[in-house]
């Protein structure tokens, strides 16, 4: 905490702004590799022994003790992203960050690509504007001093979307915090805002692109609107973008940046950008940090918008540094990438259930359903992912583009489940089942075995969420199943579907690959 009496515990990062130094903000198209995506989904730099992570809300946030960001390897670093790209939000607590120096400050986070340089802010004497120091005290004021008086000051944004590349990975600490209390910072899960609105709705929304611009609100606010529009730069931006790391869509609203959304009437315009920033402002899929000594936040801006909360006593000292490594630019999302995507979000079903409550009765053999009541394909998929424990978005896309992806998952499941069942009646012979898929033939003794309409225009999330149908739906019901709701428990469900995926690498090499067996 800040005493308002004594001098600041960090001189050295005082902010100052050199007269007439001006970076450039015509940043050039560059291709930037996301680290994200070279990263282990295990992340066994950050889930250790030593390590205690938290969800701050099940949506968004997760805080994380004993792992110490200065002493990551840059594989760890990767992790990081990976991590900030799944959840948002992390809050690192017990950091020794704040006091390692700017170099090596710098340094960590140059590791995710080349630093944005603020405009405007100001930065420690001797560094550059990749530093941006967000500081206030009884001299300078706060936030509330810069806006002027409104009834409220939240003011949610992403950073400096004004450029092709766009921000991604950034870090956020702290140097002192105000003495009265309160300061904190606010974010919302763009990832999650998306999700919430109706599908027909989101389908309006896909083609349409926002006009992105650096007269920002704040730049407004900060050097005059003459100035600022004088230096403006602008970007279109597709509102639904896809995530370079995780894949899925994100609601990329920026509502102090982009302000029009290109080819609307302004009345139009408005009207729609004003229910989309009213909407990421929903306490469902927000949170909210506190700080205190040693915290550093990391977060991932294609993932998430953020507001400061100026609730503090005027006065108080507050001190804080950031700095933000550009990404890649933002691309609109594909039709196939939607498709997966709506089954990654698909809600959980109770997998507990007794079977009476599919409504349908047993069945000796799975050619006794009635056609009649056939499911829709993406029943069931994220009882799977629950049972699994696929917990990220990239082991999700490994089973989805994995040698499991298949027309021949059942009599895989049935082949790997004879190793665990005691009942010799319902063991399924190894060998005629991989000779069957050796030539690329089906075993024909399933019901998902058969031909459907359009079954060859099926994508991998398609066949993925059918299989997951006809575990649930089909083989519950007869002496044939794959699972048993009462025989097997969820961890050995999960181990069975793990030794399948072992075995699967063992036989067929460690490549990934969505071509059916046999083509």
């Amino acid at each position: 905490m800040s005493d308002n009496a004594s001098a600041p515990l960090y001189p050295a990062y005082l902010p100052v702004r050199p007269e007439g130094f001006t970076p450039t903000l015509n940043i050039p198209l560059r291709d930037v590799p996301e680290a994200g995506c070279r990263a282990d989904s295990s992340l066994p730099e950050i889930r250790t022994h030593d390590s205690q992570l938290g969800n701050i809300t099940p949506r968004i946030g997760t805080e994380i003790r004993g792992v110490q960001l200065s002493q990551l390897s840059a594989a760890g670093l990767d992790q990081v992203a990976l991590l900030a790209a799944q959840r948002g939000v992390l809050v690192f607590r017990g950091q020794d960050f704040a006091d390692i120096g700017t170099a090596r400050q710098r340094d960590i986070a140059a590791h995710y690509g080349q630093l944005h340089q603020h405009p405007t802010m100001g930065y420690p004497q001797g560094t550059s504007p990749e530093f941006q120091v967000v500081y206030a005290d009884e001299k300078v004021g706060n936030l509330r001093t810069l806006l002027g008086a409104h009834t409220s000051y939240d003011l949610w944004h992403v950073d400096q979307t004004f450029t092709p590349n766009t921000p991604g990975v950034t870090f956020f600490w702290v140097l002192e915090t105000p003495a009265s209390g309160g300061g904190d910072t606010a974010f919302t899960s763009l990832t999650a805002a998306y999700q919430a609105l109706s599908p027909t709705f989101r389908e309006g929304l896909h083609r349409l692109k926002l006009l992105h611009t650096s007269a920002s609100v704040g730049e407004v606010a900060r050097v005059g609107q003459e100035r600022a529009l004088k230096e403006a730069v602008q970007t279109e931006h597709p509102l639904v973008i896809d995530h370079p790391v995780t894949h899925e869509p994100v609601l990329f609203v920026n509502p102090t940046i982009a302000r029009q959304v290109v080819g609307y009437k302004p009345e139009e315009s408005d009207n729609l950008l004003s229910f989309l920033h009213n909407h990421i402002r929903s306490l469902d899929f927000s949170c909210r940090v506190s700080w205190e000594k040693g915290t550093v936040v990391v977060w991932d801006q294609r993932a998430v918008a953020h507001s400061a909360v100026p609730d503090f006593e005027d006065g108080d000292r507050r001190h804080m540094v950031r700095i933000i490594a550009y990404g890649s630019q933002p691309q609109a999302i594909s039709v196939s990438k939607l498709s997966i995507s709506h089954l990654w979000h698909y809600p959980f079903e109770d997998f507990n259930s007794s079977c009476s409550d599919c409504g349908l009765g047993p069945a000796e053999h799975d050619d006794q359903v009635p056609a009649t009541q056939e499911p829709t394909p993406t029943r069931g998929k994220r009882t799977l992912q629950k049972v699994l424990r696929l917990e990220t978005y990239k082991e999700w896309l490994d089973w989805l583009r994995s040698p499991l992806v298949a027309p021949w998952w059942n009599e895989l499941m049935n082949d790997c489940i004879s190793k665990h069942d005691t009942h010799e009646h319902l063991r399924v012979p190894r060998k005629a089942v991989i000779a069957k898929m050796t030539r690329g033939e089906a075993n024909g003794s399933t019901r998902y075995s058969a031909r459907f309409p359009q079954k060859d225009e099926w994508d991998v999330g398609d066949h993925l969420a059918r299989f997951v149908l006809m575990v649930k739906d089909e083989n519950f019901r007869s002496n044939q199943g794959i699972f048993y709701r009462k025989c097997f428990a969820e961890a050995e469900m999960e181990g069975i579907v793990w030794d399948l995926l072992g075995y699967l690498r063992n036989t067929r090499g460690s490549s990934i690959s969505t071509k059916r067996p046999g083509s």
